[in-house]
């Protein structure tokens, strides 16, 4: 097993992983930085100053993956006046 960290930029902040967790691979780690990018999706949609949230998946020799869950609001210009 190896220990995964999932640092998480907030759009704000930087919050480091200082414990991380034991998983089998990189592609587990990966699926994990899904999941939580997943729970952070209804909170980014409810919160109108943070239009973005990464999650960086390191182990101890670096980085390995970087996740951005984004949200973008196109809007369309009002319809001209009849």
């Amino acid at each position: 097993m190896i220990r995964y960290y999932f640092d998480i930029l907030d759009g704000r902040r930087v919050t480091p992983d200082k414990v991380g967790m034991k998983l089998s691979d990189d592609a587990a780690a990966i699926a994990e930085a899904r999941k939580s990018l997943a729970m952070w999706a209804s909170d980014l949609a409810a919160t109108a100053d943070r239009t973005s949230v990464t999650v960086t998946v390191r182990r101890d020799m670096g980085e390995i993956a970087r996740l951005t869950l984004k949200l973008e609001i196109v809007t369309s210009p009002p319809p001209p006046p009849r």
